[in-house]
């Protein structure tokens, strides 16, 4: 079994006059073997670099690392600077057993509070668009972008929120949620199972109970929680 690999990513947001709440997605470039063609946030590895020089324990230099991961990749990616203030931490994922390329990814979340240029690199990131929870999940419905489910579920819990403010408080609020899928297929499609659904532990979908889960019929999605 491979051992996932520590990653970052950051769901930026800022408050536009006209939409509302917007998440910046950017597109990976189709070429690449992990989510090669789909709109994500900017993030990535973390590298030897981003650890820490200094006396720390274990588990804050595996966070501080994933904290200079994220600054890192969103300026390589987007051009935009952040600080670790910025950040608030509100989930990790780690990618399903048996998967060839696994990764274990801290989710933060920022607030542009003023205006950015995005300058994406052309290579690993190809466009960029700032777009509501709602537009990119309905882009995703009909098929005119590709999600991967982290991406699906985050901007489903996002468009719970009116504004950045708002968001902000709530993912602050929140303790860190962690998702540990477990997909089953289906004759219709797949069920992606989280930690904390009824059917988790025996992987059985059909287990009465609380649903903590994504049904994927085709290019229907939809997020139980």
């Amino acid at each position: 079994m491979s051992v996932p690999s520590p990653s970052s990513t950051v769901m930026l947001l800022r408050d536009s006059p006209q939409h509302g709440i917007e998440a910046l997605l950017v597109r990976r470039n189709n070429n690449l073997v992990t989510g090669g063609g789909a709109w994500v946030f900017p993030g990535g590895r973390v590298d030897a670099l981003d650890y820490p020089n200094h006396n720390t324990a274990d588990q804050d230099a595996e966070f501080l690392a994933a904290q200079n991961a994220a600054i890192r990749e969103t300026l390589e990616e987007t051009g935009i600077t952040l600080r670790r203030e910025h950040l608030t931490a509100f989930a990790h994922w780690t990618t399903p057993a048996g998967q060839k390329r696994r990764f274990a990814t801290w989710f933060f979340v920022a607030h542009i509070q003023e205006a950015v240029d995005v300058v994406v690199d052309g290579s690993e990131i190809v466009d960029f668009a700032w777009l509501t929870p709602k537009a990119a999940l309905q882009a995703q419905g009909c098929g005119e972008i590709i999600m991967m489910p982290p991406t699906f579920v985050c901007l489903t819990l996002l468009a719970r929120y009116q504004d950045c403010a708002e968001a902000l408080c709530g993912f602050q609020e929140s303790d860190v949620q962690r998702f540990n899928p477990k997909i089953v297929k289906t004759s219709s499609g797949q069920i992606i199972l989280y930690d904390d659904d009824a059917g988790y532990a025996t992987a059985d979908p059909t287990v009465p109970g609380r649903h903590h889960r994504i049904v994927i019929e085709g290019k229907h999605w939809q997020y139980k929680f």
